[in-house]
């Protein structure tokens, strides 16, 4: 179930938002700007929007819903608006005209913490995505709002706190707990006093991520003989029309793959598959092409539907049944060796695709229902 935590927190991802002065600062030299593994749990933004059920069934504008860059603070759940801003609390009310200086409002608001580099991958999975049901940030605030409603009226929690999200797929009955955030529950910032022992790849930079492309290409092995009944089939598919051969590469990455290789389809079609893998967005491609060539100067082919398959493995929900000893999915259990920010990106990304406006089911109600407290605390 969702809980209190001890600091700013994520909305969509939920890992802890840090103030920077926490985290070690190794400096490495990649591109124009200083980077270190940590950073981009410092970089943060705010977003503000209308609050159910002012919108009632939606959908909420995009313009209506305000982004700030903020710095994450000590105060549990504070952070501070950026530049010369005031330092609000993430997921308190706040009544009509308290920030009209940078963010006038005539109803209640409140702010949510996000990292930056869930917001980028946010708007990559929006606009490249053929599962993804948000389509706008509108659509991104409808879902988080209605999640942190739905939480803080069912438990009324201290703030600040992680919300509940649907376990259940839609149509089914809703089943909502913390499940589908993929990490242990005992990481959960502030659940448990001593979390630094399960530190994972679900706190490693999911945006930049350093020798992503050699690293994964690393993975790929040499096609093994086909056998004459994978050769036909190969040949039949060679023969479809071009729309319908488009139309099924477009499916193999709408859906989850079975890891066994059916090597139905020629290696020149999944290695286009493997290119065209969305949150496959940064590779490297001259890495890429020494590859490619690497294979064809040895007249072999890589295995690139295994790879394929292998990353488009969804990330499943923690297994085992004791908090102590969680088992969280990573790609090791697919057999690919790979960043572990490539790990936490998955990871994201799956959170976003399954997120869809009004998916903790509200029903329509008259705007001047309430359905939060307007201090943010547990009643008594």
């Amino acid at each position: 179930m969702a809980c209190s935590v001890d600091y700013p927190l994520c909305t969509i991802c939920g890992v802890r938002l840090y103030e920077s002065s926490e985290l070690e600062e190794p400096l490495f030299a990649q591109g124009p700007s200083p980077w270190y593994p940590d950073i981009w749990k410092t970089s943060a933004i705010v977003i503000s929007g209308p609050r159910w059920p002012s919108y009632r069934k939606g959908p909420v504008a995009d313009d209506s819903v305000s982004r700030y860059v903020a710095s994450p603070s000590w105060d549990p759940g504070a952070v501070s608006i950026k530049p010369g801003g005031p330092t609000i609390f993430t997921q308190f009310s706040y009544p009509p005209g308290s920030h009209d200086n940078f963010n006038p409002s005539t109803e209640s608001h409140w702010y949510f913490g996000v990292h930056s580099a869930c917001e980028d991958i946010a708007s990559v999975v929006m606009r490249t995505s053929r599962e993804a049901r948000i389509r706008s940030i509108g659509d991104l605030w409808m879902t988080l709002d209605q999640r942190c409603t739905k939480t803080d009226s069912e438990h009324r929690f201290f703030i600040p706190f992680l919300p509940n999200i649907p376990e259940n797929r839609p149509g089914e009955p809703i089943n909502l707990s913390l499940r589908r955030y993929y990490i242990p529950r005992d990481a959960i910032p502030g659940d448990q006093a001593d979390f630094d022992d399960l530190y994972q790849w679900w706190e490693e930079d999911p945006l930049f991520i350093p020798d992503l492309t050699a690293r994964l290409l690393s993975n790929l092995e040499k096609c093994k003989p086909a056998d004459d009944a994978c050769l036909q089939s190969r040949e039949k598919f060679k023969k479809l029309p071009q729309e319908i051969k488009d139309n099924i590469l477009a499916e193999l990455l709408n859906q989850p793959l079975v890891l066994d290789c059916s090597y139905s389809i020629p290696q020149r079609y999944w290695k286009q598959a493997f290119e065209d893998i969305p949150f496959l967005w940064d590779l490297n491609d001259k890495i890429l092409n020494e590859k490619i060539r690497e294979a064809e100067s040895a007249g072999t082919e890589w295995d690139w539907e295994k790879i394929t398959r292998q990353l488009m493995t969804p990330v499943t929900i923690v297994g085992g049944t004791s908090q102590f000893n969680p088992e969280p999915w990573n790609y090791d259990q697919v057999g690919l060796d790979v960043p572990h920010g490539l790990n936490n990106r998955r990871r994201i990304w799956q959170i976003l695709e399954e997120m869809y406006p009004n998916d903790v089911g509200f029903e329509d109600q008259p705007r001047n229902s309430s359905t939060s407290s307007e201090d943010g605390h547990m009643d008594g």
